[in-house]
């Protein structure tokens, strides 16, 4: 466990740093989430707060969500086998420990996932 705790660490660091303007909701030893509380439209249907990304510490493994990739499968155009296999479903991945690659590409991820965010004035 203290491998998927480093993981839970690592992870957790990278969405820290989209803190603000986005908040969190939950902060554990095991969970992380960050949110944009504000009014949002999207398709016409208006929401009071925005899921932007979490991470969470499990028996076997690490999830990692990222509702970015939900909502534009654009952002997943490049993904290296190596994180496509750590996708599960259609914006979780399951991660059992990290390399400097799978690192990278995460960091990458979240960063044009912020992008898409501000873009379409969410955050």
């Amino acid at each position: 466990m203290s491998d998927l705790i480093a993981v839970f660490s690592k992870l957790k660091e990278i969405l820290q740093q989209y803190e603000p303007p986005f908040s969190h909701k939950t902060d554990t030893k095991t969970g992380f989430d960050l949110w944009s509380f504000r009014d949002v439209e999207i398709s016409g249907r208006k929401y009071p707060e925005l899921f932007f990304g979490a991470v969470t510490a499990r028996g076997k493994y690490v999830s990692l969500y990222n509702m970015a990739i939900y909502m534009n499968k654009e952002l997943t155009e490049g993904f290296s086998p190596a994180l496509k296999k750590k996708l599960s479903g259609k914006s979780c991945f399951h991660l059992t420990e990290l390399n400097e690659s799978i690192l990278s590409e995460i960091e990458d991820l979240f960063q044009k996932s912020f992008r898409y965010y501000k873009d379409n004035g969410w955050v």
